[in-house]
């Protein structure tokens, strides 16, 4: 259940952006940036900065669609990390990723982990840091699983994780191997 009281009507607008299997259709493969990059970053702004228990309870009330929306979102800003050679991005990103861990499989989490770390790799940042400052945003057991994740050298191997890096016109990008398994044509079954 969201909370009804301290929770700014732009917030408000922004889960609705994100927050339906029709509002993210499409979010994946759409040029960087997009209006759901906005509203993504919006919420995870808010989260950050609101009282801890105030930002729980948003973070617990968040549905699937929306949780979805943020793990696209922090693939996407990895990418974009990458493209300017910044971290400000990642970090969007990383938040995002953060308040999606919660109540979501943890193997989408790990996917979208995998994509943060190699971005970070990329353009030589320590993901220790930022995720220290953003630890608390998820829980124990999610928190756990990514710290032994961020701290091993040799993970991830991104075609491992259905994940390859790319470029699109725009420049450099994520793309999912799964997803592209899943929407390549397939020939006619016989039956």
């Amino acid at each position: 259940m969201m909370p009804e009281t301290e929770l700014p009507e732009t917030v408000r607008q922004d889960l609705g952006v994100i927050g339906s299997v029709e509002a993210i259709h499409g979010y994946y493969r759409a040029p960087i940036p997009d209006p759901r990059d906005a509203a993504a970053s919006r919420i995870s702004e808010w989260v950050i900065e609101a009282p801890p228990a105030l930002g729980k309870e948003l973070t617990a009330g968040i549905g699937r669609p929306t949780r979805a929306a943020l793990l696209i979102y922090a693939e996407r800003m990895a990418a974009l990390s990458v493209r300017l050679g910044s971290e400000g991005p990642l970090v969007q990103g990383m938040a995002a990723l953060m308040i999606a861990s919660a109540r979501y499989d943890f193997r989408d989490v790990l996917m979208a982990l995998a994509v943060v770390k190699d971005a970070a790799k990329r353009i030589g940042v320590d993901l220790g840091p930022t995720f220290a400052r953003l630890a608390h945003l998820a829980d124990q057991q999610t928190r756990q699983m990514m710290e032994d994740c961020i701290g091993r050298a040799d993970w991830p191997d991104l075609e491992k994780m259905g994940r390859k890096a790319s470029h699109d016109q725009d420049g450099f990008r994520y793309y999912s191997t799964l997803m592209d398994e899943f929407l390549r044509p397939q020939p006619p079954r016989n039956r």
